[in-house]
This record gives C-alpha cells, sequence and structure tokens, in this order.
C-alpha cells in the first residue's frame, strides 16, 4: 500500500507466506516500510524497516451451542530506522550554513502478539471485515534490544480491544480501547 501527499508520503509493500505454500503450521510475512512525514512538533519525520512475523491461527467453527472465534499467537521482529532533523550550532567551516544536522533512532523489537477475534454477524457468523456483535482483543509484548540492530533499551506494552453492539436493525455501535506503555531500562532510551 502507500499514500503520496504534500504532508506524507508512505510505502508498505508486505509478502505473504500462506501455511500451505511453506508446509508449516504458521503464516509468515514480510513488510518493508518507507514514511515521510511532516509533523508540528519534530519537523520531517522520516522512517525506513521492515517486519516479520510468524503467526499461528487456531479457528473454533460454530456448532449448536459453540459461538465461533479465531485465536492467534505469534511472534514478530520489527526493525526501524527514525530520522529527524535537529537545530545544530555550526563553527565557521564548509558546513556552517547547514542548521540541521539528522539524528536517527535505530529500533531491534522482537515482540510476542496474541489476539483473540469474536466479531460477529447478526447471524451469529464470523465477520471480521462489516461485524455487527463480539469484539477483539489484542495484547503484545516486547522488549527493544541493543544486541542485534538497536540502540536502546526498553519493554514495549500493548493492548487493544473493540467492542460492537447490534442496535435495532440497520444500527452497529462500536466501542474501541488502546493502551500503549514504553518502559526504559537504564540509560537514556529514545522511545519511538
Amino acid at each position: 500500500s502507500g499514500t503520496y501527499g504534500g504532508k506524507l508520503k508512505d510505502l508498505e509493500p508486505t509478502l505473504r507466506f500462506p501455511q500451505w505454500l511453506l508446509h508449516h503450521t504458521f503464516t509468515t510475512d514480510i513488510t518493508a516500510r518507507y514514511t515521510e512525514q511532516d509533523t508540528p512538533r519534530f519537523g520531517k519525520l522520516t522512517t525506513e524497516g521492515f517486519s516479520t512475523s510468524f503467526i499461528h491461527q487456531w479457528i473454533t467453527p460454530r456448532s449448536a451451542n459453540v459461538e465461533p472465534d479465531t485465536k492467534l499467537f505469534g511472534v514478530r521482529y520489527d526493525f526501524r530506522k527514525r530520522s529527524r532533523n535537529v537545530d545544530a550550532l555550526r563553527p565557521i567551516g564548509v558546513d556552517m550554513d547547514d542548521s540541521q544536522v539528522a539524528v536517527s533512532t535505530l529500533t531491534s523489537l522482537p515482540s510476542l502478539l496474541f489476539v483473540w477475534d469474536h466479531r460477529l454477524d447478526r447471524n451469529g457468523q464470523l465477520a471480521p471485515l462489516a461485524p455487527e456483535a463480539g469484539f477483539r482483543l489484542e495484547a503484545s509484548a516486547a522488549f527493544a534490544e541493543p544486541w542485534l540492530l538497536g540502540q536502546d533499551e526498553f519493554i514495549k506494552l500493548s493492548a487493544a480491544a473493540s467492542k460492537f453492539f447490534a442496535i435495532g436493525r440497520n444500527l452497529t455501535l462500536r466501542g474501541d480501547a488502546r493502551y500503549d506503555q514504553g518502559i526504559p531500562l537504564g540509560g537514556a532510551a529514545l522511545l519511538p
């Protein structure tokens, strides 16, 4: 996918290998990422990176006394290089006309992911694209490490929930909640 505009340029291709192609029980994907954003706080912010994941999926089919759902568990690895310009004081010389210098942050982030998807239509069938009832819960825990490709050490915890309510015949109400927490582990970590 991609976006091209004055304040945002974004490119994110994904290569996904289904379970049957590689003869294993995991879905594997590889994603590359390039983003240029014009932000009010940091000015031009550039992000480059890639991620890969291995996800196992359990599907519970609908039966007379059991509602259907999907549970996912996986491991993921993210690498990001985030660059922004900061003001710099230069001595007289070749670079004295450059008022800013690029500062980059490298993040190497292995993580665990769990998703419980119970989004249903009005007939009780799984309907993740157009749900009218049910919920979706997602939780992840990641550890940024400096040994492989990163600079800093921190823990990143994330949780998200969505709940869907069918009201009448033509209206669905949706409620969302999200929580993210970064916990630095010693040193001056620049949390992304």
